[in-house]
Order: structure tokens, then C-alpha cells, then sequence
């Protein structure tokens, strides 16, 4: 039999298999399901009715390097890999300390870099985010019916972040931001589309449509940081902390001087095996 756990953070959820401390779990892993690959290992455990659900897959594997505990592999639900994805490497966190009944500070390798994971008595994880890189603000898009602004940021996967006057996410808005991520100037790889809009000062709330999911999830780690960054950049003093209202929840990103960090609530909603 194969355990796995499916934990969420603020509502986006992910299945983990902890593969770390033996290589026969990754064949259980794949026979139980009749995959080839993990890619579409992550499409079945993903699927919403025919599987276990989750917006992710999280393969936990033994370290490469002596200065970090884990390496882990990710996948989107569509069975696409992605380099990094910040409220599973808070979940990772969590369920890394709670199974030592430690905390501490977790060194977590992965495709966009070595992610530093914190876990507190507060029972609180937070991540340090890899540093943003690739910023570009004001961005002329045209799109079939209009032509949009938005800033443009990698914070380990890339968001095209739009600001909203008033804050609705209705069924408008998704068909925008799926054409946003279809749109031939971010191909290859598509973007991810972060909404957000201030609520007061140092407050936001914000949603973002992903890429590997294909539409607006309840949170996305990487998504509440991109916006957060973009709200900062618009401030003649910019905060050391911004609140990120998403749908699933609150998520806190908070600056110190190039380190960013992203906190907020993470719940094991189950264990099983398969």
C-alpha cells in the first residue's frame, strides 16, 4: 500500500508522496496508477472525480546537496512540472517538522532554487521566496476585444499581475486571463495571470488564474507575492509588510531589504493509503 497525505494552504491543495527515504515508493507510485510518468502520475492522483483531487502533486526525494534536507519534484494538475510553487513549500514544511515534532528551518531544493521553509511554535510555516527577477512595468497587451496594462514579474514562476479598479472576479475577467496566458507573447511557456486590488493601505486582495491548473485556484503563493511586489513598487513608501486577501484565505508577504517571505495557515486535511 501507498500513503500519501493531501494537505492545503488557504484552500490550494496538494497531494504528497514522500519518496524521500526510499526509491520503491516512486514504482508504487507509478504501478498503482498504470502511469509512465510522473506527468501523467500527476494528472490521475490530481483529477478531481477519478482521483484523490489537488491542484498539485508533491514528490518528496532525498537531497542532492549536504547543506539541504529534501528535493522535490512538482507538478501542476494538467502534468505539468513547475519550478516552484510557494503555499506547497509551506505545506512541504509542515509536514516535514510535524513528522519530527521539531521546528526549525527546512532547506528545500527545487527547479527554481533552495528554498529556505520555517516552522515556529506559532504553527505558522513560512518560506523565504526566491529573489523576483525579470520586472517590467506598464505593459501594453493587445488582446482580441481590448488592449490591457500589467506588470510583468518572475517570483519562481512568471505572472502577468493586472490591476482591477473594483474587485470582481467574474466570468469577464477569466476569459481575459485566459487569453493573457494563451497570449503568443509569453509562448512557449504561458504565464500565470495575477489580479489584484487594494482594499486599504497595506491590504490587497488578489487571485491568480494558473497556468498548470488552467483557472483561478482559492490561493497561489507565488501569485500573492507577485502582487504584493507590484503593490509595493506603486507606494512612494513601500511597506515592510503587505496583507494578500485571497479566496481561500490570508496570506502575509513581508519585506527585508532583497528577502521576501511568504506566511500564512497550512492544514493536513487527510491521510490515506492507496
Amino acid at each position: 500500500m501507498l500513503e500519501f497525505y493531501k494537505y492545503q494552504g488557504t484552500g490550494n491543495d496538494f497531494v504528497l508522496i514522500d519518496a524521500s527515504q526510499s526509491s520503491e515508493i516512486i514504482d508504487q507510485s507509478l504501478k498503482r496508477w498504470s502511469a509512465t510518468s510522473f506527468s501523467q502520475l500527476a494528472k490521475f492522483i490530481c483529477h478531481r472525480h477519478f482521483g484523490i483531487g489537488g491542484d498539485g502533486l508533491i514528490l518528496l526525494l532525498p537531497p542532492t546537496g549536504s547543506n539541504t534536507q529534501l528535493k522535490w519534484d512538482f507538478y501542476n494538475s494538467d502534468g505539468s512540472a513547475a519550478e516552484m510553487c510557494g503555499n506547497a513549500a509551506r505545506c512541504v514544511t509542515e509536514y516535514y517538522f510535524k513528522q519530527r515534532n521539531e521546528v526549525g528551518i527546512l532547506r528545500l531544493e527545487t527547479l527554481a532554487g533552495i528554498l529556505e521553509g520555517v516552522m515556529n511554535s506559532a504553527d505558522n510555516p513560512s518560506i523565504t521566496m526566491t529573489r523576483p527577477f525579470d520586472y517590467k512595468s506598464q505593459v501594453s497587451l493587445v488582446l482580441a476585444k481590448e488592449t490591457i496594462s500589467y506588470d510583468f514579474i518572475n517570483t519562481g514562476v512568471p505572472h502577468a499581475v493586472v490591476v482591477l479598479p473594483r474587485w470582481e472576479i467574474n466570468s469577464n475577467v477569466k476569459v481575459q486571463a485566459n487569453e493573457v496566458q494563451l497570449h503568443s507573447d509569453f509562448s512557449p511557456d504561458q504565464t500565470n495571470v495575477t489580479y489584484y486590488c487594494e482594499k486599504d493601505r497595506g491590504i490587497i486582495e488578489s487571485a491568480s488564474f494558473e497556468r498548470g491548473v488552467k483557472d483561478f485556484t482559492l490561493a497561489c503563493g507565488t501569485g500573492a507575492v507577485a502582487a504584493a511586489y507590484c503593490y509595493n513598487r506603486t507606494l512612494n513608501e513601500p511597506l515592510k509588510e503587505v496583507t494578500v486577501k485571497v479566496p481561500g484565505g490570508t496570506l502575509e508577504v513581508s519585506f527585508n531589504n532583497e528577502e521576501i517571505r511568504l506566511s500564512g495557515s497550512v492544514e493536513k486535511v487527510f491521510q490515506g493509503r492507496m
